[in-house]
């Protein structure tokens, strides 16, 4: 029974993983748009994502270690997970799972870090922007200093 929970709350995290990436694709599209409402809704909602993920994955690793018979969530480690499932043919799907949530955790880190490339270049191109209407005088007075600006 013990078992059977923690594999449904980690069928419900890959889920929220697999949501979170497809929302990614949608945040990449308002980057390249420069779609300044949709980014900063997509900002809001990832994080929400983050504190949802954060307590789901908490309460799975309490389950998770309970089922299995560890001693605490600390102890919840792949290699952990691996040695039980072959032992014990009935932890091989939570096995399977972990490894699914694995995956999609890195996959969702890496569409966060090409989204977050997207973003500086959206940001160097409106500063580029921005300083084309308004330039700033690159010259320096008789006494090397700034000149002032009306």
């Amino acid at each position: 029974m013990k078992l059977a929970d923690a594999l449904a709350h980690a069928r419900s995290i890959k889920a929220l993983l697999e949501e979170e990436l497809r929302r990614g694709e949608e945040e990449r599209a308002a980057l390249c748009a420069v779609d300044v409402t949709n980014i900063l809704a997509h900002a809001g909602t990832r994080e929400q994502f983050s504190a949802r993920a954060r307590t789901a994955v908490a309460a799975f690793q309490r389950k998770a270690a309970a089922a299995l018979g560890l001693d605490g969530p600390g102890e919840l480690t792949r290699t952990a997970v691996q040695a039980i499932a072959e032992k014990e043919p009935a932890a091989r799907p939570l096995h399977a799972v972990m490894m699914e949530l694995s995956s999609l955790a890195a996959a969702l880190d890496q569409r966060y870090r090409q989204n977050r490339a997207v973003a500086e270049r959206a940001l160097a191109c409106v500063r580029g922007y921005l300083a084309a209407l308004a330039p700033r005088p690159v010259a320096y007075t008789r006494r090397g200093s700034a000149p002032r600006t009306p």
